[in-house]
């Protein structure tokens, strides 16, 4: 029942199927454990005396007979074993008339037989609520932001994200869920299970929560592991200590990629349920420049360079490198566009109220 909530007890019937040839009946035990190695410090609790062969068929429900709870078996393993002597005394010696022959015509004595029937049990599984539409497998697509449901075969991306080339640039996508019970895991999902290329986890601060105002700036623990063999990250939030926990989560994934290139990372993505999130950043802004109230930068697409981030009416200027002005525009809003041919370029603008500045180049 891991990463799930149970809202009923496990529940079976046990009746006997047939009943044997010793002329006896066969009492049965049952015992609950937390793991599939069957020890004492193993059980959830004693095991109990709990059908006789010959009896109606009997609902047993397994965390009640044990003096339990269905919460008690909530985002735990549960194994039910049920164990009998059978009708031997206890040296384990047949003292059944015998009614049946084997193939040498020697008598045999066959024990009753127990079946097990309408085993049932409910639970919640956790919710996602962000990204919409995320359920068991779906596969979502961050879209620049815009995360979306896609097709089984589409693990694009969608829309990249463009970001500054050649330096650790973050990319957040929004997690909110309900009802976990569980940890909570991020890890790569790529083809093969190799570590995608140009992406990477801080150690510390990728996974952030709200604070008072509403913006994500405190910080949740989780650990960070990388397989030794594949490199593979993967992000692990505990479970919460008890009851059941609703996320709002931002996370950082760190994209370092060549100038002009497109990469992609896939995210396996689970709460108790899973999917499948594809991240694609396109590395097309050769600087960028921080300022007291915000970032200006310059991305380039194709021999169209684009600076963003710059106030309304600011006079940017573009230079070759040997200093010469080729053009110049007034800004009617916060982005100017320029169509220049192969080179490299110097352009200088007003952005937030600080004069700065930096460098594009069109291949």
């Amino acid at each position: 029942m891991g990463g799930k909530t149970l809202t009923s007890d496990i529940s079976l019937d046990m009746l006997t199927y047939h009943a044997g040839t010793t002329g006896k009946t066969a009492a049965y035990k049952m015992a609950v454990y937390k793991s599939s190695s069957f020890s004492e410090a193993n059980l959830y609790a004693p095991a109990v005396d709990i059908y006789t062969t010959g009896e109606a068929t009997k609902r047993i429900n397994v965390a009640q007979a044990i003096g339990l709870t269905p919460a008690d078996f909530t985002n735990k393993d549960v194994y039910i074993v049920f164990s009998t002597l059978g009708t031997s005394n206890a040296s384990n010696v047949v003292d059944g008339e015998a009614h049946a022959v084997d193939i040498n015509n020697d008598p045999v004595a066959i024990d009753p037989t127990v079946a097990f029937d309408n085993i049932h049990v409910t639970f919640i599984n956790p919710q996602w609520v962000v990204p919409a539409g995320a359920i068991g497998n779906s596969i979502i697509n961050h879209n620049n932001g815009n995360p979306v449901v896609t097709e089984t075969t589409d693990y694009t991306g969608g829309t990249p994200v463009t970001i500054v080339a050649g330096t650790e640039a973050p990319v957040t996508f929004k997690l909110q869920s309900s009802d976990r019970v569980g940890a909570l895991t991020i890890t790569e999902g790529n083809d093969g299970g190799s570590h995608a290329a140009g992406f990477t986890f801080a150690a510390t601060g990728a996974i952030k929560q709200k604070d008072g105002n509403g913006d994500y700036t405190i910080d949740v623990p989780y650990t960070l592991a990388i397989n030794e063999t594949s490199g593979v990250y993967t992000l692990t939030i505990a479970a919460p200590a008890s009851g059941s926990a609703s996320d709002d989560l931002e996370v950082t994934v760190l994209a370092n990629i060549p100038l002009e290139l497109t990469r992609t990372i896939r995210l396996e993505i689970s709460n108790g349920t899973r999917f499948w999130y594809n991240i694609a950043a396109f590395a097309g802004i050769t600087s960028s420049v921080e300022t007291a109230k915000g970032n200006a930068f310059v991305s380039v697409n194709n021999k169209t360079v684009s600076l963003q981030g710059i106030e309304s009416g600011s006079r940017v200027s573009v230079y070759t490198m040997a200093g010469q002005l080729i053009q110049q525009q007034i800004s009617a809003s916060d982005r100017v566009d320029f169509n220049l041919g192969q080179g490299v370029y110097i352009l200088k603008a007003e952005a937030n109220g600080q004069q700065f500045t930096t460098k594009a180049i069109v291949r």
